[in-house]
């Protein structure tokens, strides 16, 4: 290939290979990427490979771009220090990106979903961060990667996935809408450190978190499931149920920060491991502020830890 991108601009078409010995190169320095795809309808691509060595570039990207389909795609390379994605969806929705493999020198934020609804992500392998901004109604499922980033965006799906955290989060501008409604549930997270917590909350509410095991390496001292530590940004009735967190070398496995009211923490198994460490953080649930009012906390099986609930709050519910 010469370096330009391959372009679809026509409704209906397919790109398809005999799989990974189909491949589709970009070497050049610099340049947009190797597939873009703008503004049409069922397209396909599938069984083929992209080795892109470009900067601020990408394997395959839709920009306003319905009811299509990326299926059984590899794509490598990438430089370690340059920004790259591996797919974006940016406008449009309503497409399905199955069984792919991204595996890149630059791993945050690999695979890119921005203003773009009703997208199915299911079943595939990536070795860095999945980022969704602005965004509703997609389904993000079964799906093997690092950490998942929900920004500004609502009404989505987050499940059966393996990762090493999860983000629901307004971003830094206090200004911007409250991330809702979002179901993030049946994940295995797996922290390794880097971050300060597994799952956080950051300007959240009416979300539920459930049916997720979470656990860490003896290196990644975080916070469990942590409701932001800035005042700014609030988070207010979300459910956290139902889920199993095996704590080795953390602080605190549930903690609110600031003002967080009116959240349900119910039903989670909270183990904390005798692993030779002595920290004295290591508390199960923690409300941290005056300011956290009429949270409940009920039917949490609670066991090794040296504190099972700091209660700073406001008319805590425990019935």
């Amino acid at each position: 290939d010469d370096g330009t991108v391959d372009g679809i601009n026509d409704s209906g078409k397919a790109i398809i290979g005999t799989g990974a010995g189909t491949v589709l190169r970009h070497d050049a320095w610099s340049g947009p990427g190797v597939i873009g795809v703008n503004g049409v309808t069922g397209i396909l691509i599938s069984q083929l490979k992209i080795l892109d060595s470009a900067t601020s570039s990408y394997g395959i990207s839709f920009s306003t771009v319905t009811g299509s389909k990326v299926d059984k795609v590899w794509i490598e390379g990438g430089r370690p220090t340059v920004s790259y994605w591996g797919i974006g969806l940016f406008g449009g929705g309503n497409n399905t990106i199955l069984n792919n493999f991204i595996s890149m020198a630059q791993q945050l934020e690999i695979f890119r979903i921005g203003s773009s609804n009703n997208n199915t992500i299911f079943n595939n392998s990536f070795n860095g961060d999945i980022a969704i901004s602005s965004s509703q109604q997609n389904i993000v499922s079964a799906n093997q990667t690092g950490q998942i980033g929900l920004f500004v965006s609502n009404s989505n799906t987050v499940s059966s996935n393996c990762g090493s955290g999860i983000q629901l989060s307004k971003g830094t501008t206090s200004t911007n809408p409250q991330v809702e409604n979002n179901t993030v549930c049946g994940n295995n997270i797996y922290a390794t450190g880097g971050y300060d917590s597994v799952i956080s909350l950051t300007g959240a509410n009416l979300n539920s978190i459930s049916g997720n095991n979470i656990s860490g390496d003896a290196s990644a001292v975080v916070d469990g499931i942590q409701f932001g530590q800035s005042s700014a940004f609030t988070n207010n009735y979300n459910i956290v149920a139902g889920n199993l967190v095996l704590e080795q070398k953390g602080h605190t496995w549930i903690t609110t920060y600031n003002s967080n009211s009116c959240n349900l923490f119910s039903s989670n198994f909270l183990l904390c491991l005798d692993d030779g460490y002595s920290y004295q953080n290591r508390q199960a649930i923690v409300l941290d502020s005056a300011d956290s009012v009429g949270n409940y906390i009920f039917g949490n099986l609670i066991d090794g830890f040296r504190l099972n609930i700091k209660d700073l709050g406001t008319n805590t519910k425990y019935t």
